[in-house]
């Protein structure tokens, strides 16, 4: 890339990169003029750089610039230099590996060259001294050898390995190409035949080689090599040929019939029989016998005489065909596959039935015997029918006249059966023209008589069918139209006038239109749900069932019949798309609900009168009314008896949600006339999976439990409705702005556990199984874990985004984790008390310019920012913790009990005197330790994975050590105060609120950014301020069995605290204090 960039730019590049040189002399620039030079071709300028480089830079980069160097030289077109000079890399470097591969390459290029002048046997030379340096190939060369350079070293091995073979072939020596080729087949091995384009030229190549003729043909033979330079090909040997023709055969049929490898192999310098014996001997390789079978037929049709070692062959061949074909017709019977068994017996049947050609294969040798021993009685044979063929000419002689007065009245026949096809033309021409008639007045039943009679007197013709498809076309009969259409394509195909097969190419075939509808279909279906109810018959089908109701429709039959000269992608997209729009139902579930393993057997609208029935039948009769074919209810479409499938739908339920046209929300309990406030009151506005279930959907509506639309909000989407939006901002206690904001993924975690900490479950696990979808991510679904459920999502959000927010909690820890909670209504207040408040910028330049003053030397402050930017992030293992913290250790303990209960107090180097209300005993723990992990917040960053939906899919997903990382957004804020009403993300702290462009996506945890010495220093006086500020922090004590492993000491209230004083000596608690704890 470099070399070509200077090559361009010439002079201009040059006169560049001796100013930077002269400003900062380096090996890059160096290297960059050396090349530029080379470009211009001014050979000693660019020697002269080298070797000032070298002055330069001998002692950090010896190696290199010697390599350099060579490639330059070579580059110069000075081969045996360049040659040379890679030769003493070679012998003198201990790590040669890269100057092997350098150097193969320069004999593959120079080889290259040598091909391009007919110096074939120079070519060969260099090709096999590339092959050997790649010998001593063992690892990949350098990318910017290649940047430099432009060479490619990709199958550097596998390249020169065939232009070896093409330079024996050009020398003619065909016998030494077929040998190199058959050693690199053998060497490579399957990787010849993983790449097209390798098997392909594998197959060009031996069948050059296999008809290439040998030394005593060469005056027959009309080839001439490149360059018009006769050269006499070494006929190849007996030990090559065979292995040779198999490779042949091998890589010919990798994209080729056999039929196909057959007709190219006509002129090969082999016998034709030992073409077929390796064909068919391949075919039986792959498990093709019924091609084997059917390759042998026509061997055996077309060699009838073979010598004695080509009849056993014969004979055993067919043998093992034979009990081929019985055998597979067995195994069919065995496993009641009747159809493949008739087959394979059938197969047998007539390959047996060829006795002539098996007897003559397995008795030749008997055969050849008796023939020799009367072959003198038929040559006395021959003279008696001599004399009798003499005997029956004088007969032909006399029957000449009556012979020829047969034809005469042929003739005359011929004549007289002529003139009634005219007539008959005639009178098609006639009934296409009335037919044409017929269809305009819309008389479909004349116009298709009449089509059917041109049929009859001209049955080659295509345009009695192109009137019989019109006419069932406009009546409507599409099926028979698009058979009577697929007849005319085949009799224009066939015709033997080129105007009509012209014709043929300006029509679409049936079966091309039919393939873009099923792909448009699929398409269509890909991310919806995997068991609908069609609302037209009310039966539960699968995608297979679904496509088979569509395919069975009347205007799918229509859709192809009607393109017959192009395909309309858009009105196929349109047709589908409409017709595969779903409906989802959103209720509280109420007891016997008719469940998958009921309804799969029934009509849903059969299912006997029930309250719960009634309802999922009243569901289907609104989607249906509704203009929709589909419908889908959690009751009765998701298997649960399934794993896999409950497994699925848990996950993608959201995205369904999401891919609906409308969902259609029960409000049990609510009866008319409903009033505003009665959603707010609603069962359904407490349950958990609502939750996803309506911020999913795009359009929604509500009904009372009478059916009826609440508060007879008579529009196409209630989202949009402002009595609607009211009352689930009453309901959630949030912002319609902030929930329209909400989307899926790892974004707004806390905000989302806010938002469903109300939400009711009547199972444990569901608190978390139905954030699942929400949150983009998959849990193994185990009914009866209890609260383990809630400890594994959490444990995975947090592993997944590094969002310590979901640390930021009182109440008691769950089973899963002492530092999760059992319960997300923990989570029903945001994490403003814990997380410090942000910092205004007019107050965080005065704290800044305050410690600036206190602490001329930097030295600690920049050692406590280092720390902290090595820090990992916190992630999971199992049930394991590892988090990232300062820890202050706390004093003895002491205890103020009163009415309203136990207040522990201890004292800290840095935070002074603390309170801690729990009740635990602390008095009886040890080694307890207060734990800061708001690491993002003193760092002024964002956590690892705060995105958007805008920036990641449902199934992208990261291994836990590879998850993107993000710039961080400042934590300073405007002193301008927010307002109550504005949006609930705006009073967010830092980890909740949305970027305003989307953050560019890196490949590693937190990619450091290249920053200067003053900016770092500034961001670490900015650690310093952000210290100061009080913070909720976290109580821990080691476990029992392991001093080096520490659980979560669960408190009732936030134990508020704050550095007292930043010191010197404080700053050092502050250093050794950064830990990683194991957390259980």
């Amino acid at each position: 890339m470099v070399f070509f960039t200077l090559l361009s730019h010439g002079l201009t590049l040059t006169l560049i990169y001796i100013k930077a040189i002269q400003i900062q002399p380096s090996v890059i620039g160096y290297i960059a003029k050396n090349i530029a030079h080379v470009g211009m071709g001014e050979k000693d300028t660019a020697y002269q750089a080298c070797d000032i480089a070298f002055a330069h830079f001998h002692l950090f980069h010896p190696t290199f610039l010697l390599l350099i160097k060579a490639i330059i030289v070579f580059m110069a077109r000075e081969h045996p230099n360049a040659i040379s000079l890679m030769d003493v890399l070679i012998a003198t470097v201990q790590f040669n590996s890269i100057c092997y591969v350098v150097q193969a390459y320069m004999y593959l290029l120079l080889g290259n060259l040598q091909m391009e002048s007919s110096n074939y046997e120079g070519a060969i030379q260099s090709f096999e001294h590339a092959h050997a340096q790649m010998r001593h190939h063992t690892s990949r060369p350098l990318l910017f050898v290649s940047l430099i350079s432009g060479w490619k070293f990709d199958n550097l091995d596998l390249t020169v390995r065939r232009q070896l073979c093409e330079a024996l072939y050009a020398a003619g020596r065909t016998g030494d190409a077929g040998e190199s080729l058959l050693r690199m087949v053998n060497a490579l091995n399957k990787e010849v035949y993983m790449s097209e384009s390798i098997a392909n030229w594998v197959s060009d190549f031996s069948q050059r080689c296999l008809s290439t003729p040998g030394i005593n043909d060469n005056a027959a033979s009309n080839t001439t090599p490149p360059n018009n330079v006769l050269i006499s090909h070494a006929t190849l040997n007996l030990v090559t040929l065979t292995p040779l023709l198999t490779e042949w055969a091998k890589a010919t049929m990798v994209n080729r019939s056999w039929k196909e490898a057959l007709v190219a192999a006509v002129g090969f310098v082999v016998p034709r029989f030992t073409v077929y014996r390796v064909v068919c001997e391949r075919l039986v390789t792959i498990d093709r016998f019924t091609d084997a079978s059917e390759c042998f037929r026509q061997l055996v049709d077309e060699l009838q005489e073979q010598d004695d070692e080509q009849s056993k062959w014969v004979l055993d061949f067919k043998c093992r065909c034979l009990e081929k074909f019985e055998s597979r017709g067995d195994i069919a019977m065995s496993v009641e596959q009747h159809d493949n068994a008739i087959l394979h017996y059938s197969l047998k049947k007539t390959l047996a039935l060829a006795e002539k050609t098996l007897a003559s294969a397995k008795n030749i040798l008997a055969e050849k015997t008796l023939a020799e021993k009367t072959l003198s009685e038929k040559i006395l044979a021959e003279k008696f029918l001599a004399k009798k063929i003499q005997v029956e000419k004088t007969l032909v002689e006399k029957t000449l006249a009556e012979k020829a007065l047969a034809e005469k009245i042929l003739a005359e026949k011929i004549l007289a059966e002529k003139t009634l096809v005219e007539k008959a033309l005639a009178a098609a021409g006639l009934f296409i023209k009335r037919s044409k008639a017929y269809i305009t007045k819309g008389l479909w039943d004349e116009a298709l008589d009449d089509a059917n009679m041109v049929i009859t007197l001209d049955p080659l013709s295509p345009w009695g069918y192109e009137r019989k498809y019109e006419a069932l076309h406009r009546a409507g009969d599409y099926e028979n139209a698009i058979n009577a259409f697929e007849a005319m394509l085949s009799k224009m195909s066939q015709s033997r006038h080129p105007e009509i097969r012209a014709h043929y190419r300006k029509y679409v075939e049936p079966r091309a239109t039919r393939a873009t509808i099923q792909r448009a279909v699929q398409n269509a279906i890909r991310d919806s749900p995997r068991v609908l109810i069609n609302t037209i018959s009310g039966r539960l089908l699968d995608k297979s069932g679904q496509v088979a109701a569509f395919e069975s429709l009347l205007d799918f039959k229509k859709l192809i019949s009607s393109m017959t000269t192009c395909i309309d992608h858009s009105r196929i997209e349109h047709y589908v798309t409409q017709y595969f729009r779903y409906a989802m139902f959103s209720h509280k579930w109420d007891d016997n609900e008719p469940l998958f393993e009921k309804v799969s057997r029934i009509v849903v609208y059969d299912l006997e009168e029930s309250l719960t029935h009634d309802k999922l039948q009243m569901f289907c009769k609104i989607a249906r009314d509704a203009g929709l074919h589909w419908a889908w209810s959690d009751t009765c479409c998701i298997n649960k008896a399934d794993h896999i499938v409950l497994q699925e739908a848990l996950v993608a339920m959201f995205k369904w949600y999401q891919g609906s046209t409308v969902t259609i929300i029960l409000l049990r309990g609510v009866r008319s006339p409903s009033r505003r406030g009665d959603l707010v009151k609603s069962i359904w506005i407490t349950r958990a999976w609502t939750f996803q279930e309506y911020h999913a959907s795009k359009v929604v509506r509500f009904y009372n439990e009478d059916w009826t639309l609440y508060m007879n909000l008579d529009i196409p989407n209630h989202k949009e409705s402002p009595e609607i939006i009211s009352e689930m901002e009453e309901a959630t206690g949030v912002s319609a702005q902030a929930l329209m904001k909400l989307r899926p993924g790892l974004n707004d975690i806390r905000e989302k556990l806010c938002l469903a900490s109300t939400r009711e479950t009547t199972f444990v696990e569901d608190a978390a199984y139905s954030l699942l979808g929400i949150f983009t991510t998959s849990l193994p679904v185990i009914y009866g874990e209890g609260d383990q459920a809630v400890g594994r999502l959490l444990a995975q959000l947090l592993t997944s985004s590094g969002d310590t927010s979901i640390l930021a909690w009182t109440g008691k820890s769950g089973s899963f984790n002492s530092c999760l909670p059992g319960n997300i209504t923990v989570f029903n207040r945001l994490p403003t008390s814990h997380i410090p408040p942000a910092i205004t910028s007019d107050e965080m330049e005065k704290i800044t310019a305050r410690t600036r003053t206190s602490f001329p030397n930097l030295t600690l402050v920049m050692e406590l920012y280092d720390r902290l930017h090595e820090l990992p992030v916190p992630s999971f293992s199992g049930h394991r913790m590892k988090l990232p913290c300062f820890i202050f250790k706390l004093g003895p303990v002491s205890v103020d009990r009163n009415a309203s209960g136990c207040v522990f107090r201890a004292m800290t180097d840095a935070l002074g005197v603390i309170e801690i209300r729990t009740t635990e005993d602390l008095s009886r723990l040890d080694s307890l330790i207060l734990v800061h992990p708001w690491i993002d917040f003193l760092l002024d960053r964002q956590p690892v994975r705060g995105v958007t939906e805008r920036n990641y899919t449902s199934d992208q997903s990261f291994p836990i050590g590879e998850l993107p990382s993000f710039p961080g957004r400042s934590m300073t804020v405007s002193a301008a105060p927010q307002t109550q009403a504005g949006c609930l993300t705006a009073c967010l702290p830092c980890p909740f609120r949305q970027p305003a462009t989307p953050p560019p996506y890196t490949a590693s945890l937190r990619a450091p950014s290249p920053v200067s010495q003053t900016d770092k220093q500034i961001q670490a006086l900015g650690l310093v301020a952000r210290l100061r500020q009080p913070f909720g922090a976290l109580l821990f004590t080691p476990t029992r069995r392991n001093v080096a492993e520490y659980r979560r000491v669960a408190a009732e209230s936030l134990i508020i605290v704050q550095v007292e004083e930043i010191t010197p000596a404080v700053l050092n608690k502050l250093v050794d204090g950064v830990r990683v704890l194991d957390v259980l």
